[in-house]
């Protein structure tokens, strides 16, 4: 098999569809309606892409920035391709990613590729061990909490090894007690006491690094350079046997190196083939930054694209192993490092090391063995960021040493930052060693000896917050009730709302965590209403002092839907007007128009963010545009939770299908449908988000816009969208909405679509059939037990467009449409008869997905079960 016949494989496509559809689910910014049209028949898109591979005819389509906040008033490098490409890149990813992570050093722990883990009971000593890499899974990199967790043991292990202090066994989240626990070659071997036998201190010194920029700086030309030399590499027979349900023929595939590198040079050059509108640079680029960034040629890896992360690790795999052979060459003290993505912890017994090990990191990450840590270049280009250097003490230690190298601060503007900027033109460097050997005087400053790990202070690798967050996040059944819950309670409050400093755990992160449990935490029975208050105060909060993360949202939404569950539907009326009150406040902060009191625009939290600098104007309305994006698209997705949970409610003799449910703990049974009209109220919303004057608004990003349309179809059911579809032309990839459906109490809404382009006009008779893009319109609204009588009434008759050709789409539509009850027996064994042979499978593999998806609909007919 070649490389493309394995790339086009149906099991690897089908495997990167599932990453690519659970890296969406798990909130990821998503392309619609293309996102619903792949989730209608995922087999016929992925027939489509295996043809254009096979023909060559496969390309990057031009792909939307989305001016995601980020910390300091300024926007992330942040792009949303198409489902498509997601789904092509993902691919290539699904066989090569295997051989990537298996070659990564085990210090390297964020993106790292899934791979699951299990405890051996089998073996002398119980252990976590590695199963295979698996084909078929919706999960593409390990998960935060197994990685992070697994980077804070690791910095903590290799920090007591080396000082020889006890080990902490106070982590509560977890069985795992000492490096023991861990199977060979998972664990670097600075986390064994033999690695630190050659040191005669006791003591740690450290420094914690990032880099600036790191994903749109990435230089394709090294990329590809490390790419194939990691692909080069002999596959063995270990490295086979760790993939786990791939074909033999794609195995046998990947066993040939030129076909690995025909597939590495592939990936590339597709990356190469990026393009897009770029939002103006000023809006995200960095102060003094010194890397070249898009839209130069060959620069960047897109953040957005569902891959990035493996490919960030590739191209810093030679930064790790450079590291490595720096010990194994070096006759003196050990050191060790520890990495998760961009962020890296390394450490040393004495400064004299630390620094020398510092710039080691420094030569090898830019690519120039003879640099000096001031060398302002860098061949990679990739540079640190000096601003978040840590420990402080180390830091301006660091900015002395570049100041005698002839960097100044930075006066522009009569004011400026305060940064160091390097010198104009090339000249000779010393290193920072050699620096803080003639600079080194005994005893250490005080503020150095200060940040000193000893045995006895663990400093910042260890830290209670930690340990409280990893605690807090269970939720037993001890937890929901009497006083474990409303301790709980008060633990979540203070999180969000007091001042805790930490070194491992950011502000904004513990804030975030505290506030996304309140919204689904279990509330005492006795105080239900005051509960509610308090939570929505404390969301408002942390929304008002971390204005980038605009993921809180969800969070928002979920609070204003929050009621009683004691109270009767009837008695609600004080609670949705004290609900509906709130939501308005939160969102007059990104209101669009003038500046007024209330709004951001007008006052704007960041405090921090004056920085010397100005901006250019476009930022500020892109940053609040996005969190207005974020909110309708949090809206449209608690919008049909919240639909789906009322229908399978109905369809059961349970009144709770499941406690894990946020709506379970949050909505009283039976009253769903109250909750859905007033989120659904989208009117009222954009009355205070956009005024009620409806305009073409410049200011209001495609992005936005998707996501208004979005949250309008959610807000009405299914069979109410299809009605009005059928007055309208067939929609297309350019997400729009009927007008037909301004009748349903969205008249606003539709008028401010209609001034922006995003409505579809009115036809005089209405059509007969719904093509696949309107199936697509249908499934974003809220699940709806009349749809399938009004697509599948009984007989041959349909609306579904090309139902007679392709039956096998057409019963596709029904499950994807929770329309099965309606789909007649006849058209199931179009695609079950005796027409589907071992030939049609054969030469398409995927009709035998189809034909699972109908024969269990026709089996469960039989067993009276469907």
């Amino acid at each position: 098999m070649t490389a493309l016949s394995a790339l086009c494989h149906p099991q690897v496509l089908w495997a990167a569809w599932l990453r690519v559809d659970g890296w969406y689910r798990s909130g990821n910014v998503a392309p619609q309606p293309e996102l619903a049209r792949w989730r209608l028949h995922p087999e016929r898109e992925l027939r489509r892409l295996r043809d254009e591979l096979l023909n060559a005819e496969w390309k990057p389509t031009q792909w939307a920035q989305v001016p995601y906040p980020k910390k300091g008033a300024c926007l992330r490098h942040y792009v949303m391709p198409s489902v498509q490409d997601q789904v092509a890149f993902m691919a290539y990813m699904v066989l090569l990613a295997p051989l990537l992570d298996y070659h990564f050093e085990p210090f390297s722990f964020g993106n790292r590729w899934y791979r699951p883990m299990f405890w051996n009971r089998r073996s002398s000593r119980h252990r976590w061990c590695h199963l295979p890499y698996p084909l078929l899974t919706s999960r593409t990199y390990r998960p935060y909490a197994q990685s992070f967790g697994l980077f804070r043991r690791v910095a903590h292990w290799a920090v007591a090894r080396m000082t020889d202090a006890p080990i902490a066994n106070s982590d509560r989240a977890t069985n795992v007690r000492q490096p023991e626990d861990y199977s060979n070659k998972m664990l670097p071997p600075w986390t064994q006491s033999d690695w630190w036998k050659t040191s005669t201190r006791r003591e740690a010194c450290w420094v914690a690094l990032d880099l600036q920029m790191a994903y749109p700086s990435v230089c394709h030309r090294h990329l590809r350079e490390r790419m194939l030399a990691l692909l080069s590499s002999d596959v063995s027979v270990d490295t086979l046997d760790s993939f786990g349900g791939y074909p033999s023929s794609v195995l046998n595939s990947l066993a040939a190196k030129c076909e690995r590198i025909i597939l590495g040079e592939n990936l590339m050059s597709a990356l190469s083939q990026i393009t897009g509108p770029r939002i103006h640079r000023d809006a995200w680029k960095p102060f003094h930054g010194l890397q070249k960034l898009p839209p130069d040629k060959d620069i960047g890896i897109p953040t957005g694209l569902a891959i990035s992360g493996m490919l960030l690790n590739v191209i810093l795999d030679s930064t790790d192993k450079s590291l490595c052979r720096f010990w194994k060459s070096s006759a003196k003290e050990r050191g060790a490092a520890v990495r998760f993505a961009d962020d890296i912890y390394l450490l040393s017994s004495t400064y004299d090391g630390l620094f020398t090990l510092t710039e080691e990191f420094w030569r090898s990450l830019s690519g120039d063995t003879a640099a000096s840590l001031a060398t302002p270049s860098s061949t990679t280009n990739l540079y640190l960021n000096l601003t978040k250097v840590r420990p402080e003490a180390v830091r301006k230690t660091i900015l002395k040493f570049l100041g005698t190298q002839g960097w100044s601060p930075c006066n522009d503007h009569d004011q400026g930052c305060g940064e160091l900027k390097p010198p104009p033109g090339d000249r000779e460097y010393v290193s920072l060693a050699q620096w803080w050997a003639s600079e080194r005087t005994e005893p250490l400053p005080r503020p150095l000896e200060r940040a000193t790990i000893r045995d006895t202070d663990l400093g910042p690798f260890v830290t209670t917050l930690v340990e409280r967050l990893s605690e807090i996040n269970t939720d037993t059944l001890a937890d929901r009730f009497g006083d474990r819950a409303a301790d709980r309670l008060a633990r979540l409050h203070e999180l969000a709302r007091f001042d805790i400093d930490d070194e491992q755990v950011r502000t904004d992160t513990r804030r975030t965590f505290s506030v996304n449990r309140l919204v689904h935490a279990w509330l005492p029975s006795s105080s239900e209403n005051d509960a509610i208050k308090e939570i929505r105060s404390s969301i408002g909060y942390v929304l008002q002092l971390t204005p980038w993360k605009h993921s809180l949202w969800r969070s928002v939404v979920r609070a204003s839907a929050r009621r009683p569950l004691g109270t009767r539907s009837a008695d609600q009326t004080d609670d949705d007007s004290a609900a509906k009150e709130w939501l308005k406040r939160q969102l007059r902060r990104v209101a669009s128009g003038e500046p007024s009191p209330g709004k951001w625009a007008h006052t704007w939290p960041e405090e921090c963010a004056d920085s010397g600098h100005e901006r250019g104007g476009d930022w500020l309305s892109l940053y609040l545009s996005c969190h207005r994006a974020a909110f309708w698209h949090a809206l449209s997705e608690t919008l049909r939770d919240l639909w789906r949970h009322d229908h399978r409610s109905a369809r059961t003799e349970y009144t709770a299908l499941s406690p894990t449910w946020w709506i379970s703990r949050s909505v009283p049974e039976g009253g769903h449908r109250r909750i859905i009209k007033f989120l659904g109220a989208v009117d009222d919303w954009a009355a205070v988000l956009y005024g009620k004057s409806p305009r073409g608004d410049a200011a209001i990003t495609p992005g936005e816009l998707d996501q208004m349309c979005a949250a309008v179809l959610a807000a009405c059911r299914r069979s109410d969208v299809a009605a009005a579809l059928l007055s309208c032309e067939e929609p297309n990839h350019i997400f729009s909405v009927p007008r037909g459906i301004a009748r349903l109490g969205c008249r606003t809404m539709i008028e401010l679509l209609a001034a922006n382009n995003r409505t579809l006009p009115m036809l005089e008779e209405d059509r007969t059939f719904l093509g696949t893009w309107s199936l697509a319109y249908i499934a974003l609204a809220g699940v709806d037990e009349r749809l399938g009588k009004l697509l599948f009434p009984d007989g041959r008759r349909s609306l579904v467009k090309a139902v007679e050709a392709e039956p096998g789409h057409a019963v596709a539509a029904g499950i994807s449409l929770d329309c099965t009850d309606a789909l007649a027996t006849s058209l199931l064994n179009e695609v079950i008869g005796p027409s589907v042979d071992a030939q049609a499978v054969a030469d398409d593999p995927m009709v035998l997905s189809e034909y699972h998806k109908a024969r269990r609909i026709m089996m469960g007919r039989a067993r009276g079960v469907m």
